[in-house]
């Protein structure tokens, strides 16, 4: 027979408000469900709650006085969810977790910091037949945008309007109880990263450039210890009124400690846009490759796809537009060492298309 939707009831409660000049917001909520998670009255329903209380305060607030505007925001959360708490609202909701959250938020002219860290644990029911894992987590990442680099004649300078940004992250994960006879893995791991990026801009053009550190450790030894490297770089030209140009290109490395396996891949894109006939005719021709070597080897991948519009009837107030367009691509797969997996396809095909009008 079909599978049985969840089915039974549900409750919420939330209190919500604002004290001293709305600068600090207190809000709390409980909610209940009574669930039938199979449908078929197969399995005994299961009454469950969740709450959370929350508050966050503004410890220095933009009065719009002060020359370099400056705010900072802080705040924290409890939230505790049952292991079979069903919400009928959002069932995409976690639940079986119980634990704190800590933030703060600070913007200082063109600087922003935010930091954050909180603390999880799941068998909120303490179910003698589960495992109780701890998850860890912190982190701060910010970004800063200097002023426009601007000419004696007022125009950008060589740096244009240049902007960094930064941050880094850690989950931990460990093991609080093991019930007795349990045969399941172990967990004692933690994963962090560490990135930046710098880029800038122009009257017509931008790039971009950045850079990422990550690793995994798992002192339990379920799997291997890791860590990948990865290096980006990319730019967009408005060549003109009617032409744009955009690139970019990717350099990852990824270590698997455990078999000593190294493995490096480069991939990279290229697109062109042109409205030849504005309103009328449009092309557009894409590139992208993608290139691996080391432990593992894969085929190499190049993709080349291309479109030419051309719109028949405009778009009018009450009527569609009608526009055909041909469409073509291009794949061709490079086995490195291994010519038996070269492979090549291409296709093409004309489309038809309905344009509703834009509304604004």
């Amino acid at each position: 027979g079909e599978d049985a939707a969840p089915k039974g009831s549900g409750g919420a409660l939330i209190a919500d408000t604002l004290w001293y000049a709305d600068r600090l917001r207190v809000r709390g909520e409980y909610a209940f469900s009574d669930m039938d998670l199979d449908g078929d009255d197969l399995l005994t329903k299961e009454d469950a709650r969740a709450g959370s209380f929350s508050l966050d305060y503004e410890l220095i607030r933009d009065d719009g006085q002060a020359e370099t505007p400056l705010s900072l925001k802080i705040g924290g959360k409890y939230e505790k969810i049952d292991t079979y708490f069903y919400s009928l609202a959002n069932t995409g909701l976690a639940a079986d977790r119980d634990g704190y959250s800590l933030f703060a938020n600070m913007y200082w002219g063109s600087l922003s910091l935010n930091g954050y860290g909180s603390m999880v644990q799941n068998n909120t029911d303490d179910n003698p037949d589960i495992a109780t894992d701890r998850v860890l987590t912190a982190g701060i990442d910010g970004s800063y945008s200097f002023q426009p680099q601007v000419t004696e004649t007022g125009e950008l300078g060589w740096m244009g309007t240049p902007y960094i940004g930064f941050g880094t992250n850690f989950v931990g994960a460990d093991r609080d109880k093991t019930p007795a006879g349990y045969v399941g893995d172990d967990t004692d791991n933690q994963t962090a990263n560490i990135y930046a990026n710098l880029g800038t801009s122009y009257e017509r053009w931008n790039w971009q450039a950045g850079y990422t550190h990550s690793f995994f450790e798992d002192d339990a030894n379920v799997s291997s210890d890791t860590v990948n490297e990865m290096v980006d770089l990319s730019a967009y030209w408005n060549a003109t009124d009617q032409i744009t140009f955009s690139a970019g290109t990717q350099f990852n490395r990824y270590i698997e400690k455990t078999n000593s396996e190294r493995s490096y891949n480069i991939t990279g894109n290229f697109g062109a846009q042109a409205y030849i006939i504005p309103d009328t005719l449009n092309a557009r021709l894409d590139y992208n490759m993608n290139l691996s070597s080391g432990s593992g080897d894969i085929p190499d991948r190049h993709l080349v796809t291309s479109e030419m519009e051309w719109t028949l009837i405009p778009a009018g107030t009450n009527s569609a537009g009608v526009a055909i367009a041909f469409r073509g691509a291009m794949e061709k797969e490079y086995g490195n060492s291994d010519n038996s997996l070269d492979e090549a396809a291409y296709e093409g095909f004309f489309v038809l298309k309905f344009k509703a009008p834009l509304a604004y």
